[in-house]
Formats: C-alpha cells, structure tokens, sequence
C-alpha cells in the first residue's frame, strides 16, 4: 500500500493495522511532483534527517529535544499507535512490530513545532511476514 506523508502533521495515519511479531518494509517512492522536505529553512531527506555539518551539531547538542531519539533530527519516524514511545526509523530495514495497532508517521521534530515543516512524500509499505 502508498500512502502519503505530510512533513507538518504529527501524525499521519496510515489506515494499516499490524499486529505484533508482523515484519514490515518501507520504500519512498521519488516522485517529480513531491515538494521538498524542509524544516523551516532547513532541507532533510527523509532516510537520514538533517544531513548540513552546522545542523547536525545543533541537532547533536539539542538532541533532547526531538521526538523519538531512535533517529536524527526530522527522519521518517513510525509509530504503532500515537505514543512517541514505541516509535522506530523508517529505513531502509525491515522492521518487526512491537505492538498492535494502526501504524502512524511523522518527521523526527520537536513537539508543537510542525506549523515551519514542508513537503510530504509517498511510502510505499510491504508486509515480509
């Protein structure tokens, strides 16, 4: 299934319920038509967040305050269920469910500072098992 991925909501239902021992995949599709991925003034890429020397060091030092800490600044987090707990990077790994429940996604960000995010992408999402 392809769903879309706005980098200023956070949390983007998927409609996807998993159950837990479930594997999954996940392939960004690139799409000509896709708006960049920015934060604020800052470019990203999905897979790897913040990728500027000076961001990450700002990102380094202010680490704490980003959502999921499994992931830089503004990567492709999921979640099972809306709890920033049980997140994990969206990459290029498949990844086995910890939990049941609908599978949600976000930019790595701090909380309440989604109003400055741009651009969404298309994931594409495979069950393996």
């Amino acid at each position: 299934r392809e769903i879309e991925i706005c980098a200023c909501r956070p949390w983007n239902p998927s409609g996807i319920m998993v159950e837990k021992g479930q594997e999954y995949d996940f392939q960004i599709i690139q799409d000509q038509q896709m708006e960049a991925w920015i934060d604020g003034s800052t470019e990203a890429t999905p897979l790897n967040g913040w990728t500027g020397k000076m961001e990450t060091t700002i990102g380094y030092l202010v680490g704490f305050l980003k959502r999921s800490d499994k992931a830089n600044w503004y990567a492709l987090i999921g979640t099972v269920g809306q709890s920033d707990q049980d997140s994990f990077q969206v990459s290029l790994k498949s990844v086995v469910m910890t939990a049941r429940g609908e599978l949600y996604f976000f930019a790595n960000d701090m909380e309440g500072r989604y109003f400055n995010n741009k651009g969404f992408i298309k994931l594409k999402i495979s069950r393996v098992k």
